[in-house]
């Protein structure tokens, strides 16, 4: 109590901030939030715990690093990567040109079938978005085609997914809509969602994806050692960049394996 008192008192001067630097670097490990390194963030563990998936969507594919990742941890599996930039498809598309277990797709997934107005910066098109236009630096606004989840499944005969990843800086939401009927279908095992500051732009809580998901799905956010499948807590809405897992209810041996283990 003493020190929270003396935290708060000497909170602007260069002793106290670095505490409260270095309080939030804490805090930020604890709960593994902006972690891009996928070796140490869980992602990796995942894909290793989930070897034997057959069908995988990579929704966000950029160019291709993180289905190149999850090629290596799923030697069985189909990717099917979309990429809603035509020039960063084209990358992912050479990436990939001589592996015929890997379908790149130059197109966004959605909830309609069209085109869309799409943010690129310059400096980097990790960040492409539909929804979010407030990183700094150089950027343009391109048209782009996106169909749903749905349309695709449907065209391209796709039984089920075992894992469903989505990194659509803030579409994650449009994308899932797209799937209302593969979702309804009981046909996609698991789903890989971003949850962060585009959050704040889209206003979808993570309450909602409990609300959309949960009643089918068992949901948790991803650490280095597993998920970590909980209940909703409002506490949890912290808008710092984390990666969740939604694994399906009725697949208690699945869920097992991926969790944290105790």
């Amino acid at each position: 109590m003493r020190l929270s008192r003396l935290v708060t008192k000497h909170r602007n001067s260069r002793v106290g901030r670095q505490i409260i630097h270095w309080a939030h670097r804490v805090i930020d490990s604890a709960d593994n939030v902006n972690n891009l390194d996928w070796a140490a963030n869980g992602e990796l563990t995942v894909l290793q715990r989930f070897s034997d998936a057959r069908c995988v969507f990579d929704v966000g594919a950029n160019r291709g690093e993180w289905a190149e990742m999850a090629r290596t941890a799923m030697p069985a599996a189909t990717i099917h990567c979309f990429e809603i930039v035509p020039a960063t498809a084209k990358f992912c598309a050479q990436r990939f040109a001589a592996d015929d277990k890997v379908q790149v797709v130059s197109k966004g997934l959605g909830d309609r079938d069209g085109t869309v107005d799409v943010s690129v910066w310059s400096h980097d098109d990790r960040l492409s978005s539909v929804v979010f236009d407030g990183h700094a630096g150089s950027r343009e606004t391109i048209q782009a085609l996106v169909t749903t989840g749905d349309s695709y499944v449907a065209a391209h005969a796709v039984d089920t997914i075992d894992l469903l990843k989505i990194d659509a800086e803030g579409a994650e939401p449009a994308v899932l809509r797209g799937f209302a009927t593969t979702l309804a279908g009981g046909r996609i095992g698991a789903i890989q969602f971003e949850f962060g500051m585009a959050n704040l732009v889209t206003r979808f809580l993570l309450a909602d994806y409990y609300a959309l998901l949960g009643s089918t799905y068992a949901i948790g956010r991803m650490f280095p050692d597993g998920v970590e499948f909980r209940d909703h807590d409002p506490r949890l809405e912290r808008f710092e960049l984390s990666n969740y897992l939604a694994v399906r209810r009725d697949r208690p041996a699945l869920i097992e394996r991926l969790a944290v283990r105790t």
